[in-house]
């Protein structure tokens, strides 16, 4: 006894004599409405067929195409279910339509895909149930001369796929494999024509393509097959949505493959990123360990692969493929190289090859440091690709696509503790790994009112597998004490940070992702003194690229502030990169906190004058503040409550005195206020004659305020 299963159906096609456009004749009322089924057929219809007269072309009728549908929740009656797939097979009939010509009918028969693995079914065995079952022949079979409904069709479906007999044209030639796993990878990335087939004969010409697509959908995982749309033809004229059809041309986007015909060989085309890793790596199992096609294939179709999954995520298809030989193959797909000069060594204290970016390290933290690379990016490109390799196996504790075992775990584990850049590694994991959590927070996923590990889970996952590592753990220290819990200091050590990610990436990506972290987790407030003290220097020295004071403004952007100086440090923070203020400078000195927010803004300003004043950055930098405050109060105005003003232009004339420098985005603001016609109509008392000496005496800086 087969596995019992309700399937779908319908019958498309028009009746005797009709003038009516072809439509759903008859349906089961089985998981869809007699519309849904119309519109399913519509929708991947392989296009117009040619005349029954032209039944040698590569394009005639009999058609066969696989394809799918989403389910309602509730639809299916087996768990899990999300899609069914159907099989639709269109052919002549002996029947014409009101004008006389040929009428074509398609008969549709669908499942939910998850019956349909759990048996599993190949392509063929689909075709094969539809053509000679004697149930599907009794609602399907005839003419179909009288419209209708009926129920669904009780089906046992026995084994139908089998690896050996599915390999055997891949296993035969090696050329064929070649051809069929360039097929099955390009699929991952974009829609698929094959062109040139060869003239063959009607008679079993479906059966010859079904079989082929059955070997290229058996070189993926079995669940990516859920939603590949296949045919055995489609007209390039058409506007189909099918994925992988014989055709006679291919259609822009899609992949050509020209087949292999008399004295031509196949051909296949440039593989995108993605798709040419998963082609190496089954040509690699094929030819250099030696494993039949036939096992590749029933890998492949084993139990864990089977459940519904996207057919364009490469990702999926190449973890899956890289569980066939076992834990030990992962080893060998990690980028290596020698622990040279040129290559990255993040470790614990050590002075050489250090570059200063950013003054001391913080008490108790230990430095990262990194050695001199003699090519960066080899560096950057070793770090990279051995991240995404790693983050390929999945959340921690179920490393590969299929079922994990502690070994596991301890061998990729032990792989990255041994690697040369191995902490390097490490941090790149925790960074992605808090983008992750970032993402949740932003579509709403993260808990709300959780601990700190609920808050980044992700986080905390990668964190607490790489914490049995000793040379790893040390590179992720102040991460990992932020998720450790809300109590206990935490000390982030910005300039080591910094050395780290401008090594390795030319940016501040690693002091960026320890500030997300940190909010995220509730620490925000124990960073933020260290954090006001390297942003303020990395500001000053101007090494922050305009994307990175972006990046970092957003962020600040997000701090909550419960005073007038915090509020002030936060804004000072922005103006230093070149952004507005939080909060308009006019709302600022209008709140109950001004008074301790003048004091603290012009505070702030004067501490990064004196540190940094033998620099010429820093006057550029002072600027940037100046220009910063003026363009907030011409995007909303001075206040109006008195006094405010007088304070508002005590702070300014405070701040340029003290740099001997008027910048000229100040300078214009302040020439509109002072216009009797379109300043204000009533200055505070003599404000008119000192900011008029001010602008006589002091040198223009330069206009900063464009880097806003």
């Amino acid at each position: 006894m087969g596995t019992r299963v309700e399937a779908g159906w319908a019958l498309y096609g028009k009746t005797a004599g009709s003038a009516d456009d072809y439509r759903v004749l008859r349906a089961s009322d089985a998981y869809f409405s007699r519309s849904d089924y119309d519109a399913i057929l519509r929708r991947f219809v392989p296009g117009t067929p040619p005349a029954p007269s032209r039944a040698a072309e590569p394009g005639a009728l009999p058609w066969a195409t696989i394809s799918y549908a989403p389910l309602r929740p509730g639809s299916a009656p087996t768990a899990g279910s999300a899609t069914v797939q159907g099989l639709a097979v269109c052919d002549w009939t002996r029947l014409r339509d009101a004008a006389g010509r040929p009428v074509s009918v398609t008969a549709y028969l669908c499942a939910p895909f998850a019956s349909l693995a759990a048996v599993p079914m190949s392509y063929q065995s689909l075709y094969r149930t539809l053509r000679t079952d004697p149930a599907v022949s009794a609602v399907l079979g005839g003419q179909a001369a009288v419209s209708g409904a009926g129920g669904p069709l009780p089906l046992d479906l026995f084994p139908g796929f089998d690896p050996t007999m599915i390999a055997a044209p891949l296993d035969a030639d090696d050329e064929t494999f070649r051809l069929a796993a360039g097929i099955a990878a390009l699929l991952l990335r974009q829609p698929v024509a094959l062109v040139g087939a060869p003239v063959s004969d009607p008679a079993t010409r479906i059966t010859e393509r079904l079989r082929f697509l059955d070997a290229v959908a058996a070189l993926l995982p079995y669940g990516q097959r859920a939603r590949l749309v296949a045919s055995t033809w489609a007209d390039a004229g058409s506007t189909h949505r099918i994925r992988l059809a014989y055709t006679d041309r291919a259609r822009p986007g899609d992949a050509e493959i020209m087949l292999p015909g008399p004295r031509r060989a196949g051909r296949l085309p440039p593989l995108p990123r993605g798709a040419a890793e998963y082609y190496a790596l089954l040509l690699d199992l094929h030819g250099r360990h030696g494993l039949s096609a036939a096992r590749i294939v029933g890998h492949l179709a084993a139990a864990p692969y089977r459940p519904d999954h996207p057919v364009d995520d490469p990702d999926h298809a190449l973890l899956t493929l890289a569980d066939l030989p076992g834990p030990g193959f992962f080893a060998t797909c990690l980028p290596t190289a020698a622990p040279t000069a040129s290559s990255p060594l993040v470790e614990p204290p050590t002075s050489a090859g250090t570059v200063d970016l950013g003054g001391p390290p913080a008490a108790d933290v230990p430095a990262l440091t990194i050695a001199p690379v003699a090519r960066p990016g080899a560096a950057r490109e070793l770090v990279s690709a051995t991240t995404a390799m790693v983050r390929l196996q999945r959340v921690r504790r179920r490393l590969l696509a299929g079922t994990s075992t502690v070994e596991v775990d301890q061998m990729v584990l032990g792989q990255v503790a041994a690697h040369p850049v191995g902490p390097a590694i490490a941090l790149e994991l925790v960074r992605r790994a808090i983008e992750d959590d970032l993402r949740d927070e932003a579509a709403g996923r993260a808990p709300q009112a959780a601990g700190v590990p609920a808050a980044a889970a992700h986080t905390a996952g990668w964190l607490g597998w790489l914490a049995e590592a000793p040379r790893l753990v040390e590179a992720v220290r102040p991460f990992a004490d932020m998720v450790a819990g809300p109590r206990g200091p935490v000390k982030v050590d910005f300039p080591a940070l910094t050395r780290v990610g401008r090594a390795l990436w030319g940016d501040s990506r690693y002091p960026l992702a320890a500030v997300r972290l940190a909010r995220l987790t509730g620490h925000g407030q124990q960073v933020r003194q260290p954090l006001r003290a390297w942003l303020t220097r990395v500001a000053v020295l101007g090494t922050l690229s305009p994307v990175e004071r972006a990046g970092w403004a957003e962020e600040i952007g997000r701090a909550t502030a419960g005073s007038g100086d915090e509020e002030a440090h936060l804004d000072f923070a922005c103006l230093l990169l070149g952004a507005r203020p939080l909060h308009p400078l006019a709302t600022r000195m209008t709140s109950r906190y001004r008074f301790t927010y003048r004091a603290a803004l012009f505070e702030d300003f004067d501490l990064m004058v004196e540190h940094h004043e033998s620099r010429p950055e820093a006057i550029e930098a002072a600027g940037r503040v100046m220009d910063g405050l003026a363009a907030s109060l011409d995007d909303t105005g001075w206040p109006t409550m008195p006094g405010v003003q007088d304070e508002i232009l005590d702070l300014l004339e405070m701040m340029v005195v003290r740099v001997h420098r008027l910048p000229n985005g100040l300078r214009d603001t302040m020439g509109r206020y002072l216009s009797p016609r379109t300043g204000q109509s009533r200055h505070p008392r003599g404000v008119h004659h000192t900011w008029s000496d001010l602008i006589r005496s002091y040198v223009s800086g330069p206009n900063t305020r464009s880097a806003s």
